[in-house]
């Protein structure tokens, strides 16, 4: 067996208020100039770059919405949340609820940010794990993959085919409640792998 590095830490973060969609700034381009020339629109040097994306645990009659992953996604059949990157500009909560419409066709009634996932690899992503409700209605076709609504039982099934990740960060997001702080893990791929013991 193969593992890697993995840190967990359940921390209170404030988070800052939703925003509107990116707005640019009314400055003048003589005004951006003098700004670039100053270095304002350089912010320091990268130390780690990552991929902003969301992933989300819809629920809807005591069951769980999954996607199992199409033949051509890097995730084929594996079981996962549905989500996507965040596209620029974009708030992390308007980008769960285009990913949420997207692939299902239906809005999402409910929406808490349950975990933050730091996952350092090629490409590091930080992922934002969304636990909410779906609103009712018949879920449209989805190129991304096949639904399948489980239970909190199907789910602890060890031979269901969940992403690797899963069935270590699901109690926690799945046990969210709103109001809560999120919870917050790291996953290390870039460290070499070792025999589990």
């Amino acid at each position: 067996m193969r593992c890697a590095v993995l840190h967990g830490v359940n921390k209170a973060l404030p988070l800052a208020p939703i925003t509107p969609p990116l707005q640019r700034p009314p400055w003048s381009g003589d005004e951006r100039q003098t700004m670039a020339d100053n270095g304002l629109q350089r912010q320091g040097d990268a130390r780690h770059v990552v991929t902003p994306r969301v992933a989300l645990f819809l629920q809807r009659d005591e069951r769980w919405l999954f996607i199992e992953g199409a033949a051509h996604k890097w995730w084929a059949g594996r079981y996962n949340g549905i989500g996507g990157s965040v596209e620029a500009g974009e708030s992390i909560l308007d980008a769960a609820q285009r990913e949420c419409e997207e692939e299902t066709g239906l809005p999402a009634e409910t929406l808490t940010l349950a975990a933050i996932v730091h996952v350092m690899a090629e490409p590091s992503v930080l992922l934002f794990c969304f636990r909410g409700t779906l609103a009712a209605g018949v879920l449209q076709p989805c190129d991304e993959g096949a639904f399948h609504w489980l239970s909190e039982e199907e789910l602890r099934d060890p031979s269901l085919p969940l992403m690797a990740d899963l069935p270590f960060l699901l109690p926690s997001i799945l046990s969210h409640q709103a109001g809560e702080a999120p919870h917050h893990f790291a996953f290390d791929m870039t460290l070499p792998f070792e025999a589990a013991p």
